[in-house]
């Protein structure tokens, strides 16, 4: 367990490993379902009813229990189609209950999936407009001390106007480091919106125009948005 993160945790835990795997903690998932019989009997029952698979459906790890370390504890680790099946066959309410929850949380790991692939999708579109705007800055703005700070300078322009947020807010914001990557925690309709206004940016400095009146176009156009 202790490789699992929580996925979802409301009416039982559902836990992912590395591989983004779906887990129960079959004494967790007994628990629940107040069977009556002791957890070890019903656990070893279902598998042998039911032909689950070990190290297909699930996994048994061994812990050392008791003061002396000499107990050894089984638990059984479900895959989560183990987990639903195993609810749907104890036919009580509390089994329907969380074969409906089981199903939900399916659905949105799903939802997840799709919503990380169109960021992916994104990101990568977003790449080839960043290069666009930087080769833009370093072929048509005159060179001066100052031009290594108009990418930087534009890039917090453009959070500031869709987020109303420095640099420094949107990482304490999303709990990040001076390290990490922020592009890489926006999502797909963020990315777009950034995407968008450096596309502007580009075609702005493209017809001439330095940063004060590219900053008040963008202003102009995002008041008239949200008005």
């Amino acid at each position: 367990m202790k490789d699992l993160t929580i996925f979802e945790n409301e009416l039982i835990p559902v836990y992912q490993n590395e591989k983004q795997e779906r887990l129960v903690d079959a004494r967790e998932l007994h628990e629940f379902l107040e069977v009556g019989r002791d957890f070890t009997t019903w656990i070893k029952d279902k598998i042998n009813k039911y032909d689950f698979i070990e190290n297909y459906d699930y996994a048994v790890t061994l812990t050392k229990t008791g003061e002396r370390q000499n107990v050894i504890k089984h638990d059984y680790i479900l895959k989560l189609d183990m987990a639903k099946e195993i609810a749907m066959v104890e036919n009580n309410e509390r089994g329907k209950q969380v074969r409906r929850y089981f199903i939900e949380v399916e659905k949105r790991y799903r939802e997840m999936k799709t919503q990380e692939q169109k960021r992916i999708v994104q990101r990568e579109a977003g790449k080839i407009v960043r290069n666009m705007l930087t080769d833009t800055i370093k072929e048509r703005i005159p060179d001066s001390p100052n031009k290594h700070f108009m990418y930087p300078n534009y890039t917090r322009l453009i959070y500031k106007i869709l987020f109303n947020k420095t640099v420094s807010e949107l990482r304490a914001e999303r709990g990040l480091s001076k390290k990490d990557n922020l592009r890489e925690h926006f999502n797909a309709d963020e990315l777009k919106e950034i995407q968008a206004l450096e596309n502007t940016v580009t075609g702005l400095i493209n017809l001439g125009m330095g940063y004060k009146e590219i900053k008040g176009i963008l202003n102009q156009r995002y008041l008239k948005q949200i008005a």
